[in-house]
């Protein structure tokens, strides 16, 4: 809806262009000669190497709605960015027992000061735990393993869905 709402604006001005699901070619541009070309061509995730990752039970955030009815009660989400971070908080808000990991020492770090605060303040409020300066190690049949960076202490997060939220890489070199 964002998005075609979005469009919906842009495409009122004479002057703009929009062309969805199009190649841009560098003949095409040439012969339509604009003044500015922007080619918006998406984003892959970004891969995590975490012995596990194959299993089937992982969902990336960014798909998490396609996949709501096969999410289990213990979810682990691993990243601790703004989207690891709201997502933790949607799915302990439904009422399920969620645990945040991030590798960082703080959550929400790509956020706005007042962004991360009350991101933070919901963290506290609704996920059952939310584990800062840790790695994981591993995603098991159990769910992930995680090490603290500082003390190098293992622990064990149950979990029968994993859910990713760190991050995507742009495609900006396949358009070259």
């Amino acid at each position: 809806i964002y998005r075609d709402k979005r469009i919906a604006l842009v495409q009122k001005d004479p002057n703009i262009t929009v062309m969805l699901n199009t190649e841009a070619t560098p003949q095409m541009i040439a012969e339509m000669a604009p003044d500015a070309c922007f080619a918006a061509i998406g984003a892959v995730h970004k891969v995590a190497d975490i012995p596990g990752m194959e299993r089937n039970r992982i969902i990336y955030a960014d798909e998490l709605h396609q996949h709501e009815d096969e999410l289990g009660e213990k979810i682990a989400v691993i990243g601790g960015g703004l989207t690891g971070s709201e997502t933790a908080v949607y799915l302990a808000q439904q009422g399920r027992h969620v645990s945040l990991i991030g590798r960082r020492d703080q959550f929400a770090f790509d956020a706005s000061q007042a962004h991360q605060g009350a991101t933070i303040f919901m963290i506290e409020k609704y996920c059952a735990s939310a584990l800062k300066n840790t790695a994981v190690v591993e995603i098991t049949e159990q769910g992930v393993r995680c090490r603290e960076k500082t003390t190098g202490a293992e622990t064990l997060i149950e979990a029968d869905t994993v859910i990713i939220a760190i991050g995507s890489r742009g495609l900006s070199m396949e358009a070259c």
